[in-house]
Parts: structure tokens; sequence; C-alpha cells
């Protein structure tokens, strides 16, 4: 959860975190394997630190909702319980958008398209990524931006099932007009969302839950690229005899390759 306003009202107290900072009362993973936890973030409120009372609730701080009730029609709370249903109805925005060419998404490929949309909130107080990606996960999801596709922007997308321990390849095709476009910086964004089974003997290890990938140019060999994607980070490259250098991203390989997402 973030805080969605520093605005106090009528009480003489101070907000405790700046607008779209971590909740005073969220929390963040372990998860399993080291793996990013939470996925994402959105608005759930703020607490306000008060002279008389202390840690408390404001009703400027708060998030409004409807009631139930005819009087008063409105009402406020906090809580990270309240961040999950916002979270909800980016993911029925980006199902109305993608039943046009896909009647019944999977839950991976909603995951991947949230992950796609999602950009950490403004006035992050982490500089490093990690950090960033511990506390708001990969951001505040955008259900209008998932499946934009615009004179700048293509979204493409594969949903299916994959072998375990096997290396799959799939083709990027840049536009022409992307590719020749005057602009300076290009950004291909990838994510990955699987659904693994869970071990019968419980919740500590999950099958096929680490899942790496890299990106190539495409004017390199197949076997090559298939011998790069068995090294890790950091590992000589010996399979190969001419070395096959991947294009930079944001993450790591090794922060890559944890968790189902």
């Amino acid at each position: 959860s973030i805080a969605q306003s520093e605005r106090v009202i009528v009480a003489p107290a101070v907000p405790i975190a700046r607008e779209n900072q971590p909740s005073p009362f969220t929390r963040t993973g372990p998860g399993f394997d080291d793996s990013v936890k939470p996925d994402f973030v959105e608005r759930g409120g703020n607490l306000v630190n008060d002279q008389q009372l202390g840690i408390s609730h404001n009703a400027g701080t708060n998030v409004v909702m409807a009631s139930g009730q005819l009087t008063p029609p409105l009402q406020h709370s906090n809580g990270t319980s309240f961040a999950g249903p916002r979270v909800a109805n980016h993911l029925v925005g980006i199902i109305r958008d993608l039943r046009a060419v896909v009647p019944e998404p999977s839950a991976p490929l909603l995951r991947a398209l949230m992950a796609l949309s999602a950009n950490s909130p403004s006035n992050s107080p982490f500089l490093n990524l990690d950090d960033s990606l511990n506390a708001f996960g990969y951001g505040l999801p955008d259900a209008a931006r998932a499946t934009d596709c615009a004179g700048h922007s293509v979204v493409l997308f594969h949903d299916g099932s994959l072998e375990a321990d096997r290396v799959a390849l799939f083709r990027i095709p840049v536009p022409i007009e992307i590719r020749d476009s005057g602009r300076a910086l290009k950004q291909i964004s990838v994510s990955i969302a699987t659904a693994p089974a869970v071990q019968a003997w419980g919740v500590a290890e999950y099958l096929a839950a680490q899942l790496k990938f890299r990106l190539f140019r495409g004017d390199k060999a197949v076997e090559d690229i298939v011998a790069m994607m068995q090294r890790e980070d950091g590992d000589e490259n010996l399979a190969p005899q001419t070395r096959v250098d991947d294009l930079p991203g944001k993450l790591r390989v090794r922060r890559r390759s944890v968790g189902t997402l």
C-alpha cells in the first residue's frame, strides 16, 4: 500500500508518509527464494502523528469509499485491504481490452500485462533498484497502458505452456517505423508470468519457479544464443566459440530468475 494524500483535516497532525510513498502500516516480503513481494502497490491510505492522540488515522489521509448506506453515503478508512481491490480493478480493465483478441485470458497473461504497465510511484525515496523492488514491487499498475498499441508502441504476447529445463526462443519484430524513428531512446520491456505447480508437501518449494530471460540482437546465431542462456550472471561463457552479449537491462539475470513473475 502507498499513501495517496498528505492533506490532514481538522486535527493539528503531521502525515507520516509523503504522497505515493509506502504507507506506514504496509509490509514487504520476504518472498520464497528471494522473489519480489509484493508484486504491485496501490493507494491504501496514510497515518498521522497527532500531538494529543499519537499515531492515528485522519479523514484527509484515509481512502474514501461507498458506505453501503443511504446516510452517510461515504465512509473512509485505511489499510492494505483497500489497495487490493484497486489492483483488481486494473485487472478488470485489462480483461476488457484483451477479450477482443483473447476471449479467456489466462491468469499468468494478465499478471504479465499488469507488470508491463507498472511504474515506480513518484516521490520514491529509494535510489537503489533493489530497494525499490522490495518496497513497491514492480510498481503502480495502469490498465490503460497495459494493452496500449499506438504509433510509438507495440504490445506482443504469447500465452501457452513451456517445458521445464528447456530454452524457448521468441522473435520480437521491431516495426520499421520504430526502428527508423529519430527518437534517441527506444525501449523494449519484457514481462514473464508463470503458474507453476505447488509441491504436494508444502509451499516452501515450487516447480518451474525459476525462469530467466535475456534479450539478444536478431543477427546472432541461434546455437550461440542457446549456449549463452545456459550460464548465469558473472559466469564465463565457455560453451560457444563466439561470445554473444545480451542487450543491457534494468534487472540483473539473477534478480529476474526467481519467483513466478
